[in-house]
C-alpha cells in the first residue's frame, strides 16, 4: 500500500520503488499520473488608487491549478475604468470622477468553489466651485467672485487659475491664479467691467488645472 500524505497543486508522476527485502532484487512500479487541482485563492491587494485624467493600471491576481484564471467584476467603477478577463483593472477616470468605489471581484479556474474578493478602488481628483452664482452691476464698477477649491481623497499640487467668457473690454484679475491645493483653499476674482462696455448677461467660465486634471465652474455676470 502507498500512502502519500500531501502533495503540491499541479501533475504530479508517482513510481514506488520496493527495496525492505536485500534477498529480492529491487524494481519500482508503474508510473501513477496523479493531478492535484486547487480553487483560487487572491494574492493581490484588494485595494489602490487611481488620479483623475492619469492612466492607471493595478494587476489582480490569484493562484491555484489550473494556474489560468478568469476574473470577473460587479460594481460600479467609473465610466473609463475596466476590469479585463485577465485580471487587469485599467482606465483613465475622467475629471470629476474623483470617489471611493467598491466592487467585488470573482476568480475562476473551473474548480469551486471560485474566489471572491471585495476591493476598493479610491479616486483621487479635486472639486471647484464659486460663489455668488450670479451677480448684477453697474458699467465702471467691479464683480467679485470667490472661487473654492477642494481636493479628494488626498490630491495635492499646484493649481492654476483662469477665466474665461468675459465681457469685452473687462479685466479678470485672479489673485492668486496660481494656489498650493492641499486640502481646501480659495482664491478671489476681480471683474472690472469698464464703462465702454455693453449692457446683457454675460457666462464667465472659471477653470482650475493641475497637471492633467481640469475642473470648471460657471457664473452668471448682468451688467446694467
Amino acid at each position: 500500500t502507498l500512502s502519500i500524505s500531501s502533495l503540491s497543486p499541479g501533475p504530479h508522476s508517482i513510481t514506488a520503488t520496493y527495496s525492505g527485502n536485500p534477498n529480492l532484487t529491487a524494481s519500482p512500479s508503474n508510473t501513477v499520473n496523479q493531478v492535484v487541482d486547487e480553487a483560487p485563492v487572491f494574492t493581490s491587494a484588494a485595494s489602490t488608487t487611481f488620479t483623475a485624467a492619469s492612466v492607471g493600471t493595478f494587476s489582480v491576481a490569484a493562484t491555484g491549478y489550473p494556474s489560468a484564471m478568469t476574473f470577473t467584476e460587479m460594481g460600479a467603477l467609473p465610466s473609463s475604468v475596466s476590469l479585463s478577463s485577465s485580471g487587469m483593472l485599467s482606465g483613465t477616470p475622467v475629471p470629476g470622477s474623483g470617489g471611493v468605489y467598491v466592487i467585488k471581484i470573482t476568480a475562476g479556474n473551473g474548480i469551486l468553489p471560485n474566489a471572491t474578493q471585495t476591493f476598493t478602488l479610491t479616486v483621487r481628483d479635486f472639486t471647484i466651485s464659486a460663489s455668488p452664482k450670479s451677480q448684477i452691476i453697474s458699467s465702471g464698477h467691479v464683480a467679485v467672485f470667490k472661487i473654492s477649491l477642494a481636493s479628494v481623497n488626498g490630491l495635492t499640487g499646484n493649481v492654476a487659475m483662469t477665466c474665461s467668457g468675459t465681457p469685452p473690454n473687462s479685466t479678470c484679475t485672479i489673485s492668486p491664479n496660481t494656489v498650493m491645493l492641499n486640502g481646501t483653499t480659495s482664491t478671489t476674482v476681480n471683474l472690472n467691467a469698464s464703462m465702454a462696455l455693453n449692457h446683457g448677461t454675460f457666462t464667465l467660465t472659471f477653470t482650475a488645472t493641475m497637471g492633467t486634471i481640469s475642473r470648471s465652474t460657471q457664473v452668471s455676470l448682468t451688467v446694467k
